[in-house]
């Protein structure tokens, strides 16, 4: 395969991972926003951060550089 298409087959790949965690994010949001208790929204909040994180690092490993 040439290096050109599995570029485009990752920048692919990494475009829809970005679209779900942008959907997965605003869905936590919406649910932390409407959470009833303390512990809800603390266990959401948590949730939120950790993906957070965790997308940081994919994006600084993108670009190279560390977080």
């Amino acid at each position: 395969m040439p290096t050109r298409v599995i570029s485009t087959i990752l920048a692919f790949r990494h475009h829809d991972h970005m679209v779900t965690f942008a959907e997965q994010m605003t869905g936590r949001n919406t649910r932390l926003m409407a959470a009833k208790t303390a512990h809800e929204r603390g266990v959401l909040a948590g949730m939120s951060d950790a993906a957070d994180r965790q997308n940081n690092r994919q994006i600084y490993g993108l670009a190279g550089a560390k977080e």
